[in-house]
């Protein structure tokens, strides 16, 4: 498979860029909103349910991450829709990719709104936190690896900035989880980390809306 990087930095240099500069804006209502009213930027980041300890089901960032989850769902539902009524020549492998991609939003969306692995499996149902990630990864590895061929097409560059993005985060977590640190660390950590996962967000909703407009026009880098 050879993927021209340099020309899909070019390509998607714009993309690349709006998408860092949505997720900066956030960053910068959040600290303003934090600065206004004297909250540490943490209490606007995490979930209030991790911050409280009650069994709240949603975060300050949450609903901003469905709807950015949710706006990949949607191409890919319209694109099906396209389909349907209008049946065209499409690569099969890639529309099959793009129906797992957006499964994983789906499926993504729901963990955030309703913290399935924080909460529900692991308080309702006493699976294990380790079982539950080991699970998460062998479905999805597989799934992913029977869709190599339509997921590894197109705008690979911003599926990169997703993992590495979901990549900060996780390890922001793992680190604050594992470690003793102090108390501003721990916060720029904790800040990180819902900022990654955010960022993860937005750069992979940007690889599912770009695959998609690649099916419908045929366009191909």
């Amino acid at each position: 498979m050879n993927i021209n990087f340099t020309q899909q930095f070019k390509y998607y240099g714009k993309i690349i860029l709006v998408t860092i500069l949505i997720l900066n804006s956030i960053l910068l209502v959040t600290w303003g909103i934090s600065y206004s009213r004297a909250l540490p930027i943490e209490y606007l980041l995490e979930d209030a349910a991790s911050l409280l300890g009650y069994d709240q089901f949603i975060g300050f960032l949450t609903p901003i991450g469905a709807v950015v989850l949710a706006a990949g769902i949607g191409a890919v539902l319209l694109l099906a829709v396209v389909q349907k009524e209008r049946p065209m020549e499409t690569d099969h492998q890639v529309l099959m990719a793009l129906y797992f991609l957006a499964s994983v939003s789906l499926f993504l969306a729901l963990d955030d709104l309703f913290l399935l692995h924080e909460r529900v499996f692991t308080g309702w149902f006493h699976i294990g936190e380790r079982s539950i990630y080991l699970t998460y990864v062998l479905v999805f590895a597989l799934l992913a690896y029977i869709n190599r061929k339509g997921i590894l097409s197109g705008p690979i560059v911003l599926l990169i900035f997703a993992m590495l993005s979901f990549g900060a985060s996780l390890s922001s977590d793992v680190l604050t989880d594992k470690v003793s640190l102090s108390s501003a660390l721990t916060s720029i950590l904790k800040t990180l980390e819902e900022l990654g996962k955010l960022g993860g967000y937005l750069f992979w909703t940007a690889f599912i809306l770009m695959k998609a407009r690649g099916l419908l026009t045929g366009e191909k880098i």
